[in-house]
């Protein structure tokens, strides 16, 4: 493992003696209780205490101590019982158990305004394969606990912004606001057609080809089978005051700029969704080969892999975060001068991966 990967390493920096205080206590009781007995139960009780013994003498000897520690992309738990590590992009659950004002309590950590971790406390790590890895605060001196605890929520956080639910909720949501603008399209193409009709003579195709001089305003063609209805400039249906057709007008000027932008929102939703779905199978193919990777650990490659995986993981990150603004900015769009602000955006759909 390269140093310059680890963020946080948690190492038990517990003295020898109170790492096995617990069991030295343990046999003062059962050897006091062993005097104040007699027979069987003495036995039994003599029996305890020097059981606690042999496990306090074992902890107080014993070299092996358990470690955490935090990288860019996992974090590693090392025990008695082996090595085991969670990727922080896969993590579905990072929960805190605690206990405060006698109760026991559970916290989400990437979530918790607060915390407050005791000796007992437990970090439980859960990811999308169920793999499970468990840091105890028993096994450290509290402080540096709460301190990995600190770092764990921030630069975990941070680091696992981008998971499937992060694309398959900005793909949703970019699919809802864009079903909703084909709606919208639909209503105001319906608002034009009455606004011109209201307005304006409805005319055949053969009638607008024998008027060479006429000036087509609007054809509509309801699919390409059907014979379009045309509208012409200065044909106004008969009986309309000057105020009716300057009435007409404007709405069918406002229907044509909410159609131009409705269109244009339309446009640039169909290029996220294109980059949004691009990016989530680059991530998909990215944890497959980090799965991969982490049973190739002997390869003396290894880290720069792992390095080059992470420069492209950042990336994602800081991609994501522009698509979602730019998602939102489209959907705040409602005057056609905002336009420009999309132009000015567009590269961002050029650089996305």
């Amino acid at each position: 493992m390269n140093d310059l990967d680890i963020i946080y390493k948690l190492e038990d920096s517990r003295s020898p003696m109170s790492k096995g205080k617990v069991y030295l206590i343990a046999v003062g009781v059962f050897a006091v209780l062993g005097f104040l007995f007699s027979g069987v139960i003495s036995l039994a009780l003599w029996g305890l205490a020097v059981v606690s013994l042999g496990i306090f003498a074992a902890n107080y000897f014993s070299n092996d101590s358990p470690m955490a520690i935090l990288t860019r992309d996992k974090i590693i738990t090392q025990t008695k019982a082996g090595e085991k590590s969670v990727h922080l992009s896969e993590i579905t659950k990072a929960e805190l158990s605690f206990t405060e004002g006698g109760r026991l309590k559970k916290a989400n950590i990437f979530e918790a305004d607060s915390f407050a971790a005791d000796e007992k406390s437990l970090l439980t790590i859960v990811d999308t394969d169920n793999k499970r890895v468990e840091i105890r605060a028993e096994h450290y001196n509290l402080t540096d606990f709460v301190s990995f605890l600190d770092v764990f929520k921030v630069d975990g956080k941070q680091s696992r912004l981008v998971t499937h639910h992060s694309y398959d909720s900005l793909i949703s949501q970019n699919n809802g606001f864009l079903q909703q603008d084909y709606k919208l399209k639909e209503e105001l193409d319906k608002t034009l057609m009455e606004a011109y009709k209201a307005l304006y003579n409805e005319r055949g195709e053969m009638y607008v080809k024998n008027k060479p001089e006429a000036k087509l305003l609007f054809e509509y063609r309801k699919n390409q089978m059907d014979m379009g209805i045309c509208f012409l400039e200065n044909d106004y249906r008969e009986g309309l005051q000057v105020a009716d057709i300057d009435g007409g007008k404007v709405l069918i000027e406002n229907a044509q700029k909410n159609l131009g932008v409705v269109d244009t929102r339309i446009s640039y939703y169909k290029q996220i969704s294109g980059k949004l779905q691009q990016m989530k199978s680059a991530y998909e193919a990215r944890m497959k080969m980090n799965k991969i990777s982490a049973k190739l650990d002997n390869l003396q490659d290894q880290n720069n892999v792992q390095k080059e995986a992470t420069d492209e993981y950042n990336l994602q990150v800081e991609t994501l975060k522009q698509l979602e603004e730019l998602t939102l900015e489209v959907h705040s769009l409602d005057m056609l001068e905002k336009t420009t602000l999309l132009q000015e955006k567009a590269a961002i759909l050029g650089e996305s991966r």
